[in-house]
């Protein structure tokens, strides 16, 4: 079935992170369910290894910053589309004017920090010093979730650990993957959780 529906709703990114699906990724069914050329794929895999282990080398590309205010500013605006209004109206719900809201305070977030025993990022710390909060808005196609106050947030509890079983991306590990000898079918997850 997967195989049948491989184009749709990004499937490989799903499956990439599905442990149960590894074993049979490790193996190569699914290469050979959708016929996939051998030889083209490795040729593309050592392509991406190498542009990751220059990009990873290189540090980032020089491009100019974008100010935190004006991608928060960007999402607020794409709240407004035609289709989100439309949605908007559709679920009886009112639109938001704004998605900002009141900055948090120096000792707000000192107070985050001692009670998490953490030191916050500082994009984080820069997040809320431009807005203690900032609403889910609806672009018309997707969602951007809400990020939570500063006094609201937490360490996710035990009965909440299917989120820290989401995976993140190594591109450093050599082979450019996860299955490999040096860390195996384990897969590193995100750990203890805000």
């Amino acid at each position: 079935m997967i195989a049948r529906r491989i184009e749709n709703n990004s499937q490989v990114s799903y499956l990439t992170q599905s442990l149960r699906a590894w074993s049979l990724l490790l193996v190569g069914t699914l290469a050979k369910l959708i016929r996939m050329n051998a030889n083209k794929t490795v040729s593309v895999a050592r392509d991406i290894e190498q542009w990751i282990r220059e990009r990873i080398r290189n540090e980032k590309l020089d491009s100019e910053p974008i100010p935190l205010r004006d991608i928060l500013s960007g999402i607020e605006t794409t709240n407004q589309t035609p289709d989100a209004v439309a949605y908007y109206i559709e679920i009886h719900q009112s639109q938001p004017g704004t998605l900002f809201r009141t900055p948090a305070t120096e000792i707000e977030i000192a107070q985050a920090e001692e009670r998490f025993g953490v030191v916050l990022p500082q994009d984080y710390k820069a997040f809320l010093r431009l807005s203690n909060r900032f609403d889910a808005a609806f672009n018309g196609i997707g969602f951007h979730p809400s990020l939570d106050p500063v006094g609201e947030i937490r360490w996710l509890k035990e009965e909440e650990t299917w989120f820290t079983d989401l995976m993140f991306d190594l591109p450093s590990i050599p082979g450019c993957g996860l299955l490999n000898s040096t860390v195996g079918m384990v897969a590193p997850t995100l750990g203890k959780v805000l």
